[in-house]
């Protein structure tokens, strides 16, 4: 079966929509994680992602903060911040505001493989949205985003909320 037959079979009703569409998210997660790979072995995709979030965040990122962007607990944020340590492409620090808090920054190195990798980057990024118009690409930005808004309500759910 191919791909066009699933989105044929998959279009005729709004429910078959919303799994159509639940799927091809997992999917396409999938297909980034292996074609990143194939460009940058020394950082993972979801590295990358933490590590573009710690550029934009001049104070620093927390391990809570860092999760909550993620979608991960802070355990699972603070993993992965270890595993940039050990590459020498973050540090944890101490907070200058609250000592209780660390706060994860760049390094020399990190910054560097920016450097590096920015071009490669832009240019993957550029050919994966190539096929939309600004206007396109504006509305379909607008929503994904309220993807969010679902995945909130969807997490009240399943914690019982209301």
């Amino acid at each position: 079966m191919e791909r066009s037959d699933l989105i044929q079979q998959f279009s005729d009703t709004r429910e078959k929509q919303v799994k159509a569409l639940f799927g091809s998210l997992v999917i396409l997660n999938n297909q980034l994680q292996t074609l990143f790979s194939q460009f940058d072995s020394e950082v993972t995709l979801k590295q990358f992602v933490l590590m573009t979030m710690i550029k934009e965040e001049k104070e620093g990122l927390t391990y809570t903060q860092a999760g909550k962007l993620m979608g991960y607990s802070r355990q699972n944020a603070k993993k992965l911040v270890t595993t940039l340590e050990e590459k020498g492409l973050g540090q944890v620090v101490s907070s200058e505001k609250d000592s209780r808090a660390a706060r994860i920054l760049p390094t020399k190195l990190f910054w560097e493989y920016f450097d590096d990798i920015q071009i490669l980057h832009q240019k993957m990024l550029k050919s994966l949205f190539l096929s939309y118009t600004d206007e396109e690409l504006k509305q379909f930005f607008q929503l994904f985003m309220r993807l969010y808004h679902g995945m909130e309500l969807f997490e009240k759910e399943i914690r019982g909320g209301n």
